[in-house]
């Protein structure tokens, strides 16, 4: 199987689905190298099956890896990064690929948190996220996307016998669903203690004050919003936007709190009534819709009382430079 340079097309996706187990060894053993006697051994297949195999299975590995200690490693290049996972979500089997050791071990390579910083840089994302928030936020998504439920009805093997651009497109459409319910099906177990809650908790109000403090912005550049003449309306259209982006930012805040005192209360950690309320544990300067920040830095010091049977919560201070505030 010869690969193309570019996205995988339908019939390269589905000639790759004959290498699928050694391809999901190979996801699980990275970063360590494994011999093509290993990988037969871990499929249960004979050496001879591996070599009828190898010449494709090499186009996803690395090559200085297999030339020096001539064994096979996943390649971590963008190229078949990319490929392996839109095969594997086009196999409406990402869980594999999303929990797999492979996607670990590069998003950690890719230092996403100076890509944010540099690409969000209009937005002040560092001025609201460390590197910890940035792992944390990356982690959560991860999660979540290997856990998603896949309608039941979809079946891999009627969407193969689909015309070519046709049965791609329904593989995908398999994901809609999901994406529309994703909120009431977020999962937070990722925290087993306290400190690790509270730190989930900070994240929440992070995300929720990021997104009022952009919000103005870019309301302001919407094109429904940039066609009204008249100042006045316009204003009064800004502000109406803005209140539904409140109330939606509120709700989807007070719906992973909910998740999280629900997880809290399986894991036996106390919740106390102040975790509830958004920016207990993180607050910039001005509350304000879309412009929330003046410029300079506050420290914010958040503490609590510990109601019966709580532990003191510990004092976390909060330093928020704002002094890329949008305007």
């Amino acid at each position: 199987m010869e690969m193309s340079q570019e996205t995988l097309s339908t019939e390269e996706l589905d000639e790759m689905s004959s290498m699928e187990r050694y391809i999901e060894v190979l996801l699980e053993k990275f970063p360590t190298p494994i011999t093509q006697k290993e990988l037969a051994h871990e499929t249960a297949v004979t050496k001879s099956a591996i070599s009828k195999i190898r010449d494709r299975i090499i186009l996803l590995c690395d090559i200085e890896v297999l030339g020096y200690e001539k064994k096979l490693l996943l390649s971590s290049k963008t190229e078949t990064f990319t490929r392996l996972l839109l095969f594997f979500f086009s196999r409406l089997k990402p869980q594999v690929f999303l929990k797999s050791n492979y996607l670990k071990s590069v998003v950690k390579r890719w230092n996403i948190h100076e890509k944010f910083k540099k690409h969000l840089a209009n937005l002040s994302y560092s001025d609201f996220f460390n590197e910890e928030n940035t792992n944390k936020i990356v982690e959560l998504i991860l999660h979540n996307l290997s856990i998603i439920a896949l309608p039941q009805h979809f079946n891999y093997h009627e969407i193969k016998r689909a015309k070519k651009d046709v049965g791609f497109l329904m593989r995908f459409f398999a994901y809609f669903p999901v994406l529309d319910n994703l909120s009431s099906n977020l999962d937070l177990a990722i925290f087993d203690n306290e400190k690790e809650l509270i730190d989930l908790l900070r994240l929440r109000d992070k995300v929720f004050y990021f997104v009022l403090h952009n919000s103005l912005k870019a309301i302001q550049n919407w094109e429904v919003v940039t066609s009204i003449k008249e100042d006045n309306k316009k204003k009064v259209s800004i502000e109406a936007y803005l209140k539904v982006v409140d109330y939606y930012a509120r709700k989807y805040a007070n719906d992973f709190t909910s998740k999280a005192a629900a997880r809290a209360k399986k894991k036996g950690i106390a919740f106390k009534s102040k975790y509830f309320e958004i920016g207990a544990f993180f607050k910039p300067n001005n509350e304000h819709h879309g412009d929330i920040c003046h410029k300079g830095a506050k420290e914010e010091t958040h503490l609590s009382t510990p109601g019966f049977g709580e532990s003191p919560l510990p004092t976390y201070t909060e330093k928020v430079d704002c002094a890329r505030a949008p305007t």
